[in-house]
């Protein structure tokens, strides 16, 4: 046999050697690493898909009464004072109009610039009173009334309401 053969012969051999290692070595890593991961993958895939269904489910489920929700939250917060002196001249002329829908003179206490008014005083007759105070109660704006004086003169009664708004 001559050297070039016999080289050749190793080269392909050692070829076929290393070919043979390294496909051996892929099975090995196929085996024992790339398959378990392409399964962890897959299972996170699927836990993924899973969860997303789920939350989906849950949107669909809450996402009506979080919007109930939503709707009675800001019709309550309109319920608290926040100062304008647009929202304070609002106020003040809902606390006339009810005066006069009662037919009550009214006066307002004096307030400070930048804050709402924080009495008013109201005269006419008791019922008359009742009525405002009642109306008073239920209006639009939350409060607490800190203090009522009631006093008589002659035939009318004049009622005087100290109160302080709910602010946010």
């Amino acid at each position: 046999m001559s050297p070039i053969r016999r080289n050749f012969f190793i080269t392909l051999g050692s070829i076929i050697l290393i070919d043979g290692a390294v496909i051996g070595a892929f099975f090995f890593l196929l085996q024992w690493f790339i398959l378990p991961l392409s399964e962890n993958f897959l299972a996170v895939q699927k836990d993924i898909a899973i969860t997303e269904r789920k939350v989906q489910d849950f949107k669909a489920l809450v996402a009506p009464s979080l919007q109930k929700n939503i709707t009675e939250i800001k019709a309550l917060s309109n319920s608290f004072f926040i100062y304008s002196s647009e929202k304070s001249l609002k106020f003040i002329e809902s606390l006339e109009s009810m005066a006069k829908r009662n037919n009550l003179t009214y006066q307002i206490g004096e307030f400070q610039t930048g804050s709402p008014p924080t009495q008013i005083i109201v005269t006419g007759s008791f019922a008359s009173i009742v009525k405002f105070l009642r109306e008073f109660e239920n209006g639009e704006t939350l409060f607490q009334i800190s203090g009522l004086t009631l006093t008589e003169s002659n035939v009318l009664m004049s009622a005087t309401v100290q109160f302080s708004l709910a602010k946010l």
